[in-house]
């Protein structure tokens, strides 16, 4: 699997105007979180979050 390409996997909700989009990994982790294997005590850090960041 390639790691460096983004590909978005669109997720249809029963809500007409609602479409959760999420890239390879994150959809694997919302996979495990649905189906309870999760590891505990697993947090974040701010390199993982691939947002930009606005103060206001």
């Amino acid at each position: 699997m390639m790691k460096n390409k983004k590909r978005r996997i669109p997720l249809h909700t029963k809500q007409k105007n609602l479409t959760l989009v999420f890239n390879g990994e994150e959809f694997t982790k919302l996979k495990a979180l649905v189906n309870g294997v999760t590891k505990k005590d697993e947090f974040l850090s701010l390199l993982d979050i691939d947002y930009p960041l606005h103060l206001n």
